[in-house]
């Protein structure tokens, strides 16, 4: 049991140490690249050079890259993670806005790599090395290499481009006024093609 807990002591402490390395690292890299926040928000907004100094020195880009980063490592650590140019909102707000969706589609694609994966599994080692079992293990191998957006893409053009069984995107028909089941209904439609891509290369 000690054993265990050190154990589990350790690898929460690399993971901290990694998850450290990975938001310096992402930092850093963004740091190199040419322009700044202010500039794409310029880009897509404009304004002079007063507007560009004012934003720089509200967002605290005037200051030493060093400030920056103990900036910025202080207010993740707080779960302040800034200011979306593009909402006008709190980040944390447009995150926890879309979580519950995110949540749906991670835990039915993760229902269906589970759940399918395991009756394919158990149906392929039945009969071990015979032709379903070498079939089904090469599928699942094949399936494992495509990259997900690209199954994604496939499935897209195909079910709702060519088809047109499928909806493209969203969680849900746009300004439907569907109530109880069939808004269930309609969401578990939109979430086919999208738990599909991500649930299929898991297998």
């Amino acid at each position: 049991m000690n054993r265990a807990l050190t154990l589990l002591r350790r690898r929460l402490v690399g993971s901290v140490f990694v998850l450290l390395i990975v938001v310096i690292g992402t930092f850093l890299l963004l740091e190199a690249a040419p322009g700044d926040a202010v500039d794409a928000y310029i880009v897509s907004t404009g304004g002079d050079a007063g507007m560009i100094e004012l934003l720089r020195h509200r967002w605290g880009l005037d200051q030493s890259e060093l400030t920056r980063l103990a900036n910025y490592l202080w207010a993740l650590l707080h779960l302040d993670l800034g200011q979306s140019v593009t909402f006008s909102r709190p980040i944390r707000d447009v995150i926890l806005e879309r979580l519950p969706n995110t949540l749906l589609l991670m835990v039915s694609a993760t229902a269906l790599s589970f759940g399918l994966g395991s009756a394919l599994g158990i149906y392929a080692g039945a009969r071990p090395g015979s032709l379903r079992d070498r079939f089904l293990s090469i599928g699942s191998l094949a399936l494992y290499a495509v990259p997900g957006f690209w199954l994604g893409l496939v499935l897209i053009v195909v079910f709702a481009v060519d088809l047109r069984w499928l909806p493209i995107g969203g969680i849900e028909t746009l300004a439907s006024d569907k109530t109880g089941l069939d808004r269930a209904a309609d969401i578990a439609v939109h979430l086919i093609l999208p738990v599909s891509a991500l649930g299929f290369i898991y297998l």
